[in-house]
This record gives C-alpha cells, sequence and structure tokens, in this order.
C-alpha cells in the first residue's frame, strides 16, 4: 500500500530513496542518447541514437504533470548530464511551477574529476544528494 501522506512530507521526513520505496517513482526520459550502451538498458539508449530532447517549455509541463501523480520525480536519459548545459533551466522553470524533479539520474560517465563532478551536478539545479546505482557504477568507463 502506498505511504496516504503527499510526497513532500514524506521526503522531508525520510529523504528521497526511502520515500522512492513508500511512493513509487515517476520519470522523465528527457534525453535519447546515452553514453554507454549496456545490453540490460530498458529504455534501448546508447551513443548511436539521435540526440533528441524536448524544449524546455515541453520538459516543464511534463515534469509539472508528473508531479500531479504524487510521486518521487526524476529526470532520466539516455545520459541527462550530456545536456547539464540546458538542465538549470529546466529545473529553474519547473521550480517555479512547484515541480522540480527530485532528483536526476545518471550513469556518472562525465565525473572524471571531483571538480568537474562538483560543476555539473551544481549545475544540474535539481540534484540535492548525488546517488548512483548499482548497476551503473559497474558499467562506468575510464579512471
Amino acid at each position: 500500500m502506498r505511504d496516504p501522506r503527499p510526497i513532500a512530507e514524506a521526503i522531508s521526513e525520510h529523504g528521497v530513496a526511502a520515500a522512492i520505496g513508500m511512493k513509487h517513482v515517476a520519470s522523465h526520459l528527457y534525453a535519447s542518447r546515452c553514453t554507454l550502451s549496456c545490453k540490460r538498458c530498458c529504455f534501448c539508449r546508447s551513443p548511436r541514437r539521435p540526440s533528441t530532447r524536448p524544449a524546455t517549455e515541453q520538459a516543464v509541463e511534463w515534469l509539472r504533470q508528473l508531479h500531479q501523480t504524487d510521486r518521487v520525480i526524476h529526470i532520466a536519459g539516455g545520459e541527462t548530464m550530456m545536456f547539464d548545459d540546458d538542465l538549470p533551466a529546466i529545473c529553474i522553470a519547473a521550480n517555479r511551477h512547484g515541480a522540480s524533479p527530485h532528483f536526476i539520474e545518471t550513469n556518472g560517465t562525465f565525473a572524471r574529476t571531483d571538480a568537474l563532478t562538483r560543476d555539473r551536478i551544481l549545475r544540474s539545479g535539481a540534484v540535492r544528494s548525488p546517488q548512483g546505482g548499482a548497476s551503473h557504477r559497474s558499467t562506468r568507463t575510464g579512471p
């Protein structure tokens, strides 16, 4: 049974990770291209896919609609951080409508140095506490 409290209350009391189990997740699949080509990817994203993504206004509208589901909302990909120049505008505009994502999913392949990682995550405008999935950590490339 889903927790009857509003999502903001569940996140405030238990954090995003715990709220996912209590309220479930709704995803905005923002980008069609990814830096990896994982055989087990359920979204069929890869570096060979065309680089398509919605305009800021459309992304904000989808986030606004997803917030109406009372779930933990995140932006996923492909690899969203390939487009980290666009993410702040989306997150800032979505925040004006009370619809900013609770987190942005990334495979972390951009994270070559601590400084670069910090810069990209802070510029994204939405990540409150960086979290990586075990499946993505196991497929990372580079040092």
